[in-house]
């Protein structure tokens, strides 16, 4: 077989307009969202203690050091609070009576926090009781106010610019018209725009038409395509006699966000939050992120630790230059090209460990060891590999430059594994819920199966999707024990 012609029989893998147009929907969504209300809260609870400081200080003197570390702990208790508890998810569409409800429990949180610190610490006598609980009740009042007036200028400001988000319909002919009028009519308070109906039970589509002046646009055997090719991010969901379980769940796996009515509740084990939406009664089934705090506090551990094993590995790192140099003269560091977070390309740093022509494969391995590689992508006992470069890779000590990577935030410490464009392709629906995570140095498949779990089976894409679905800061702390653990025992390194 000619070279010419292997090449011809490669797939040409390449990033879809609509993937990157969705990805780009998710981060301006995600900023929009959460920092402005993170901003108001932090604002809240520094004005609200500055206040009940000052207004106690009038009165008397006070030990403004051990104050600034009592407002220390609040802001410490606060990121903590938004670690483990998604405060801002759903936000705009929350009720006036549900967001009081959650800015009390906030407080209350907040409260047991403080008062577990303080007395852990035996220091509770040291403290005006007056200030911590004049600021509890302020706050409370002023965290409300402020995002109730929030909200309602992003609400205005998105009608004004014509910024709020595309909503789809997916429902039966039978109830097309009254589902899309009565979303329209809530439509100047909702954070979305009617733009487009699905009809799950019809199999043709008929052309140009239209619904109280919404498009119909896909029907029950093209919705997919449909959804994929324009970036669909939201969709509501009304429909009775159809299969809704199997719907909700296609778009789970596209991480499409779903408002699903409760007329269209099926038997099915699938999860769901009860919200008010349009008018509507609704079961939302969307991706599950990581609350912001969560989000922040990730980061910052990735930064100390990436920085901490960076300067304690320096001396590693000048030995292995000097070894990798010297057996053949070439680059110490090679560099990746791999596809991270939200289908970003992103350079992943390594100690090189292979020969300088080792990317053209056609001209360094066989037929066999062609197609090997095209399965899994990697070889067992590769040829490309220097006598230095597979002690590297036998022992992960390749990997070790990707700390940088972790540092600067193109990778997190635990994640996914960054992967080529091509093996994004394994994931098939999922692939955008793979992307969904930023890709880690180590993570639950390097730590739990590493080379003795393949594409092949299944079972690789199975172990980095579980971790996409269930990761947590305890999960992350429980798969770097793990790696150590696999690196020093080398299961299943090649």
């Amino acid at each position: 077989m000619s070279r010419s012609k292997k090449k011809a029989e490669t797939p040409n893998y390449s990033l879809s307009e609509s993937d990157k147009q969705f990805y780009q929907q998710i981060e301006k969504r995600r900023s929009f969202k959460h920092h402005d209300f993170l901003l108001a809260d932090l604002l809240s609870i520094l004005l609200c203690y500055g206040v009940s400081y000052y207004r106690k200080a009038q009165a008397g003197p006070l030990d403004w050091q051990r104050y600034l570390l009592l407002g220390a702990v609040l802001l410490g208790g606060y990121f903590l609070i938004l670690a483990v508890w998604p405060c801002y998810s759903g936000i705009l569409r929350r009720g006036t009576v549900k967001e009081l409800q959650q800015t009390v429990f906030m407080n209350i949180d907040l409260y047991v926090i403080v008062s577990t610190v303080l007395l852990l610490s035996k220091t509770t006598d040291e403290y005006s009781r007056e200030v911590i609980s004049f600021f509890f009740i302020f706050d409370t009042v002023a965290m409300f106010l402020v995002r109730f007036l929030l909200k309602n200028y992003l609400r205005a400001s998105m009608v004004r610019r014509k910024s709020r988000g595309s909503l789809y319909l997916a429902t039966t002919r039978r109830d097309a018209k009254s589902v899309t009028k009565r979303l329209l009519e809530r439509q100047d308070s909702s954070e979305f725009t009617l733009a487009g109906i699905i009809m799950l039970d019809e199999d043709e589509s008929r052309e140009g038409e239209v619904i109280h002046g919404v498009p119909v646009v896909a029907n029950a055997k093209n919705y997919l395509d449909y959804i994929i090719n324009n970036a669909v991010m939201d969709v509501f969901i009304h429909a009775k006699n159809v299969d809704a379980d199997l719907f909700v769940s296609q778009m789970a796996d596209l991480t499409v966000n779903t408002y699903r009515s409760v007329v269209s509740l099926g038997s099915g084990p699938v999860k769901h939050d009860l919200e008010q939406f349009s008018g509507f009664e609704v079961l939302a089934t969307k991706t599950v992120n990581a609350p912001i705090g969560q989000r922040i506090v990730k980061r910052i551990l990735d930064i100390v630790l990436s920085a901490a094993a960076l300067v304690l590995l320096s001396p590693i790192f000048v030995l292995l230059a000097v070894l990798i140099k010297k057996e053949d003269g070439g680059k110490v560091f090679y560099v990746s090209k791999r596809i991270g977070y939200h289908g970003k390309t992103i350079g992943v740093h390594k100690f090189r460990s292979m020969k300088e022509n080792a990317d053209r494969l056609e001209d360094v391995l066989t037929n066999e060891q062609l197609a090997e590689y095209k399965k899994e992508f990697k070889l067992d006992n590769d040829p490309r590999c220097t006598r230095i470069g597979a002690i590297l890779r036998k022992t992960s000590m390749d990997e070790l430059p990707q700390f940088f990577d972790v540092l600067i935030g193109k990778l997190s410490l635990v994640g996914p594994r960054p992967v080529t464009l091509e093996e994004t392709y394994f994931y098939g629906l999922k692939r955008r819920l793979f992307l969904s995570v930023k890709p880690g140095l180590t993570g639950f498949w390097q730590a739990r199966g590493r080379s003795n779990v393949t594409y092949e089976s299944g079972e690789r894409q199975s172990m980095e999707l579980y971790y996409v679905e269930n990761h947590s800061l305890l999960m992350d702390v429980k798969i770097l024990f793990w790696t150590v653990k696999a690196v020093l025992t080398k299961d299943g390194a090649k």
